[in-house]
């Protein structure tokens, strides 16, 4: 299955949509990189050739639209209200209400508007809001919406706040009971009011009133209506072939409204009876759909006298308490809660409609994740490294850890010895370092292309015995390419500036080592020396020590040449953090003795929406631990700081919560670290709509092209459908215009198959080129319903037999 990645054909509730984007995809899996986020980059080249079948145009425009269906929906109707500002997006993680807590006229002018109500005795102005819940867009993997626990971003509600509506009046005098048989404005539309009572608001969902006149018949919804009797005080109707009960406009007397066979409702407005000498009776009624109860005081609703789940109500007074006596108190405002009923799950292409009324609608379209990201992981091994794309760091390796001694690893690899100082932001960082070691200097920046590291390893260090020349040679280990090299007799002082703002400065040299002697009893005993006349006490004990698979020899004398040297730059530098190369910060473990301390741990920073880097002296984004395996290899043990959810067996993933949302995967079965950083903002689509807007699948434009056109898409991602035998472009791929067996000797691809196969570079594109071709139109055919159908690596090769049978090329 892929991962996340859900075809969604429609919703209910009055609202068209379609399926929704790959941004939980991995990049190598259809639709990406043709389609990703928010983001289409593809051009689908069918052919032109003599003899070429109609079949590949139709299997080309197929996956056109297969396509699309993974594009951002884009939402048009009246009042949509995207729920984040062009200053302050909506994100992974955020809340409903992170943006916005309420809505008013300002942001849905038709559905909130300002109103006035005035019917009857009823003369007020009014306003409307909507007061956001507290959910948060988030990733989950839940049974109950899918039973193979699929990730999945979304809005998982489990009996939580949606949101709620409220209507005030601006006056606080108006009496509760006289809303009666007036038209009540909620939510754009108007309810007749049938009842005012202790306990309850009861309301007709048709303020349409209608004049019929005695001896005549009218049509209201398709209902033919006619009065059957009439008095000065009651009146029965005929609604198609069924006769209302007596009723009374007062509705004193008698009900004021019947509920049809059908579970509508006729209501009896007014009572305009005539005697037979002074003229004709007339009466106004309205059918409604629905007979709506407001509890005043916090019950559900009722529709047709079934309770709504998940929908509750207030009716308050001027002092804000709940109505309680129809004839003593006023009436202030509506309050109407919208909860989920138990669990309820809101996916990218989908929408949830308040229950009952259907008035108001969230959306969630979609997270537009970018389609190009920096890959970064700590691999493990006996040797741990970061890597990054701009360069590797190795943090440790392992030397005699087990589960029962506490020294477990040192800094660096066995071979190149990491120097890690502590976090304080200084200028000036002394070294003592020997041949092989390594160290790190990075002097940060809001703006990443100011950001300079150092990250060099001694690649010479030395003193010529006859002419006293001193000799530091640095290699550059990032993608800098900017190698140091001090040359000098005199050895103080001597410096290095070709770094703008950093100045190397050399300022002892010391050749250290060991001394081996034969005691009395014949074992070799040592002893350390110091070869030179200056003071050695800051260099590090590792340089008085040399590590042999085999015992010296009785009278060796083992050295080590050391050189001390400064670093200095023009701005505050950290000595324990390197930035990747679209920057993320990540802090390194300095040397540990117990990795189930904080030793062990690696931090990460994200930039923020803008791309600046944060500043670092603020908490870590995450991190994880540094921890060893049975066989006492190291590994990143899994992440702290971000919510993971199981994707398979032992494989998890999660993201940052944020701006940026960086993704990280774990696997505790094969101990791996990995993370998709895009260095950019990562945007949520999410809105609060009336029901009537519509959302459709954002358009892919004219993405369909002739291999004789090929040229002008040279810049894009492109789908080659059909063989080289009548596709240029599928020729240009594979070396020729090959036809039957030519065809099967240059791919491999015999009667009866087909090939998806990706090409990394060829001479149509600067991008990826996917070739989705068979032996013949029908093989073709199979193929592209292989690709739109099936779990397809984009990277890779597949040789297939049918639409649904395929297996992956392994290259050797």
């Amino acid at each position: 299955m892929r991962f996340n990645i859900k075809k969604i054909s429609a919703i209910g509730m009055s609202v068209l949509m379609a399926g929704m984007t790959a941004g939980l995809a991995a990049a190598a899996n259809y639709p990406a990189p043709f389609v990703s986020g928010s983001v289409a980059d593809v051009a689908i080249v069918y052919g032109t050739g003599s003899g070429v079948s109609s079949l590949d145009a139709v299997e080309a425009a197929n996956i056109q639209g297969d396509l699309g269906v993974f594009m951002p929906l884009v939402t048009t109707g009246d009042d949509v209200f995207p729920l984040g500002k062009e200053s302050d997006k909506f994100h992974f993680g955020s809340d409903l209400n992170s943006v916005y807590t309420d809505l008013d006229d300002n942001e849905m002018p038709s559905f909130l508007a300002d109103g006035d109500y005035n019917d009857g005795t009823i003369d007020s102005e009014f306003s409307q809001k909507i007061t956001l819940g507290t959910q948060a867009l988030e990733l989950f993997a839940e049974d109950d919406y899918d039973e193979d626990e699929t990730p999945t971003i979304g809005f998982y509600f489990d009996g939580d706040k949606v949101l709620d509506y409220k209507m005030t009046l601006d006056d606080d005098d108006e009496d509760f009971d006289e809303l009666i048989s007036t038209n009540l404005p909620l939510m754009g539309r108007e309810y007749y009011v049938l009842e005012a009572n202790d306990d309850d608001l009861v309301l007709s969902d048709s303020a349409e009133k209608n004049i019929i006149t005695e001896g005549e018949t009218i049509t209201i919804d398709g209902k033919t209506v006619s009065i059957a009797y009439i008095d000065s005080n009651s009146a029965k109707f005929l609604v198609d072939e069924e006769t209302t009960d007596k009723l009374a406009d007062s509705g004193a007397d008698y009900e004021k409204y019947y509920e049809l066979d059908d579970g509508s409702y006729l209501v009896f407005d007014e009572n305009l009876y005539a005697d037979k000498e002074s003229g004709i009776s007339k009466a106004e009624i309205s059918i409604g759909k629905s007979k709506i109860t407001l509890s005043n005081d916090g019950h559900r609703v009722e529709i047709n006298d079934e309770k709504i789940d998940g929908l509750t109500s207030f009716v308050y007074d001027e002092d804000g308490a709940v109505v309680d006596d129809a004839a003593a108190d006023t009436f202030q405002s509506i309050k109407i809660v919208w909860e989920t009923d138990g669990e309820e799950f809101l996916v990218e292409g989908k929408s949830m409609v308040m229950p009952g009324f259907e008035t108001i609608q969230l959306i969630f379209s979609g997270i537009a994740f970018p389609s190009e990201f920096e890959d970064i992981s700590i691999e493990n091994g006996e040797t741990v490294t970061l890597k990054m794309e701009n360069f590797e760091v190795d943090l440790m390796y392992t030397s005699t850890a087990t589960a029962d001694t506490t020294t477990l690893a040192t800094q660096g690899s066995e071979d190149n010895y990491l120097v890690i100082s502590d976090d304080d932001a200084a200028k000036t960082q002394t070294y003592y370092l020997a041949e092989k070691d390594r160290f790190l200097a990075t002097a940060l920046n809001e703006d990443l292309d100011k950001v300079d590291q150092l990250y060099y390893e001694v690649d010479e260090v030395g003193k010529d015995l006859t002419d006293d020349e001193y000799t530091l040679k640095l290699s550059d280990k990032t993608d800098g390419d900017e190698d140091i090299s001090i040359e000098d007799e005199a050895i103080v002082d001597a410096e290095d500036d070709s770094r703008d703002d950093v100045t190397i400065t050399v300022n002892e040299f010391f050749r250290v080592g060991l001394l081996v002697v034969a005691d009395a009893e014949g074992p070799a005993a040592d002893g350390t020396i110091n070869v030179t006349d200056a003071t050695a006490a800051a260099i590090p004990a590792r340089h008085w020590t040399i590590s042999l698979d085999n015992s010296p020899d009785a009278n060796d004398i083992l050295l080590n040449d050391v050189m001390k040297f400064t670093v200095v730059h023009k701005k505050d530098m950290v000595f324990d953090k390197v930035v990747s190369k679209t920057g993320l910060i990540v802090k390194l473990p300095e040397a540990a003795t117990d990795l189930s301390g904080d030793a062990g741990l690696v931090s990460f920073w994200e930039a923020d929406e803008d791309g600046d880097l944060d500043d670092v002296a603020d908490a870590a984004h995450f991190t994880t631990n540094i921890d060893w395996s049975e066989d006492n290899d190291l590994y990143a043990d899994g992440v702290d700081g971000i919510v993971t959810v199981e994707e398979s067996s032992d494989k998890k993933v999660g993201y940052e919560i944020g701006a940026l949302a960086t993704k990280v995967m774990t696997d505790s079965d094969a101990k791996t670290f990995k993370l998709e950083y895009y260095g950019e903002e990562v945007v949520a689509d999410v809105s609060i709509a009336s029901a009537d807007a519509v959302a459709i699948s954002g358009e892919l434009g004219g993405i369909l092209i002739k291999d004789t056109e090929v040229s002008s898409v040279s810049t894009k991602n492109l789908i080659i459908v059909g063989g080289s035998c009548i596709n240029s472009a599928a020729a240009a791929l594979v070396g020729g215009a090959y036809c039957g067996p030519s065809w099967t000797t240059a791919t491999g691809v015999g009667s009866g198959q087909f090939l998806i196969k990706s090409y990394a570079s060829s001479s149509i594109t600067s991008k990826m080129a996917l070739l989705v071709a068979g032996y013949e139109a029908a093989d073709t055919t199979n193929a592209a319903t292989y690709l739109r159908t099936q779990d397809v690596d984009t990277s890779k090769e597949y040789l297939g037999t049918s639409s649904t049978s395929a297996e992956l090329v392994v290259v050797e």
